[in-house]
């Protein structure tokens, strides 16, 4: 029985994230910066969307973007002649494109997801200022 709970965790390990759970994690997480206002609703709300095996200060790093007020559009397919791709995704993980919206300058940039426990969780966010 052991055996067959091990097998099942591999196995989701190594699953990709499909684009309906990407923007779904996505919205939450956007949705989070409606929470600036209180510090301690910010980092609950932000972590239940981030990836268990990001160290701290690389959670802090991705939770400040939206306490900083940065906002990004919608998640999209990567297309081939994007201005920033997501650089040698692992075989687990999953990219999509988005932008930076509401700065001075447009920029672009990618959201890499990954499966935890069946759920997608952010493990990275790249953009290009």
């Amino acid at each position: 029985m052991m055996y067959l709970l091990l097998l099942s965790l591999a196995w989701s390990a190594g699953e990709k994230v499909d684009a309906s759970q990407a923007r779904k994690a996505w919205k939450s997480f956007r949705a989070c910066a409606k929470q600036r206002a209180n510090e301690s609703d910010l980092l609950r709300c932000a972590n239940s969307e981030l990836s268990e095996k990001l160290l701290p200060a690389e959670k802090a790093k991705l939770i400040q973007f939206l306490d900083q007020g940065i906002s990004f559009s919608d998640i999209r397919e990567c297309e081939e002649n994007a201005p920033v791709q997501p650089m040698r995704p692992q075989p687990r993980e999953s990219a999509y494109c988005m932008k930076l919206e509401g700065l001075k300058k447009e920029s672009h940039g990618y959201v890499v997801f990954v499966k935890e426990n069946g759920t997608a969780k952010i493990q990275t966010i790249k953009f290009k200022f």
